[in-house]
């Protein structure tokens, strides 16, 4: 468990906080909540978990600059990533992936962002992206809120019965 913490990654490629466990048999099931990471040079990461099963990511805050991502997972199972705070953080347009990443060997994660505007990248299988901005693989997006989807105009009473 790791909670209630300020990380500051001050190096290019360092990361705020590193999990990482044994790619043939991961076990790690940690709960990391209510963090601070701070970048404070580019292409770095705010929260990396690398071969993790069970990880739970929530309400932490990740801020920086020109950063690959804010919170990425990498070959992770039955984890979640909720309502952490990403606006803070900005994808370098050339090297970075999202604010939230899942890589192509993730599967069966959870994802929902704290904020509509929070760009999340899932190229992994059978994961679940809840109320988040989707990047592009060509052109992520810098931070710009998705455009929302018209929703259906539903009638505001009971429909009455002949």
């Amino acid at each position: 468990m790791i909670h209630d913490n300020t990380f500051v990654a001050t190096g290019e490629y360092a990361e705020g906080m590193y999990l990482y466990d044994s790619a043939t048999s991961p076990w790690i099931q940690a709960a990391v909540w209510n963090n601070k990471a701070e970048l404070q040079n580019t292409l770095s990461e705010g929260i990396g978990a690398y071969n993790t099963k069970g990880t739970l990511i929530w309400n932490n805050t990740v801020t920086g600059t020109d950063g690959v991502d804010a919170i990425g997972l990498y070959n992770a199972t039955h984890g979640a990533v909720i309502g952490n705070h990403v606006g803070g953080f900005t994808v370098d347009s050339t090297a970075g992936n999202a604010q939230i990443y899942l890589d192509p060997s993730t599967t069966r994660d959870l994802v929902v962002c704290a904020d509509p505007s929070d760009t999340a990248l899932n190229k992994g299988t059978n994961n679940v992206v809840i109320g988040c901005a989707a990047a592009e693989d060509s052109a992520i997006l810098s931070h710009t809120p998705a455009t929302p989807i018209a929703r259906p105009k539903l009638p505001n009473k009971k429909p009455s019965h002949p």
